[in-house]
């Protein structure tokens, strides 16, 4: 087994820009379940389907990350595909749309969740809705 990877070295980039004060994010791949199962069946048959993925950002909120944060919802307002965002899982690898092998996957911002607590800093989650294929580089 190699090194555990640490958190510490995990952050999100838009292209070469760093989403500032972030502190977790999460991918999700799924793939679709397609029932295969014949009449007369006691068990049910699954096969894997359509590969899909999802994800998130969380931290703290920061509107003047202008770079960052401020694009991320500005992207979500308009419904704009985003292409070059990285989810770094060290300070060299990173999952990202697979652009080299459909031009046209990305991700959208699906939503911009904004919350206050009187004891504490206000924070977002960036839900994130993948378009077309991931890949790890």
């Amino acid at each position: 087994m190699g090194d555990p990877l640490m958190g510490r070295y995990a952050s999100v980039k838009l292209g070469t820009d760093l989403v500032a004060n972030l502190t977790n994010w999460s991918i999700d791949i799924n793939m679709d379940e397609i029932d295969v199962t014949a009449f007369g069946s006691v068990w049910g048959k699954s096969m894997p389907g359509f590969q899909r993925w999802t994800g998130s950002a969380e931290g703290h909120y920061d509107p003047a990350d202008t770079n960052g944060q401020a694009e991320l919802q500005s992207n979500a307002l308009s419904a704009t595909k985003i292409q070059d965002i990285k989810f770094y899982i060290d300070s060299t690898s990173y999952w990202t749309p697979d652009i080299t092998n459909d031009s046209d996957a990305g991700c959208f911002i699906n939503v911009v969740s904004i919350k206050h607590d009187k004891a504490g800093v206000a924070s977002v989650t960036y839900s994130i809705l993948g378009f077309g294929p991931l890949v790890l580089e």
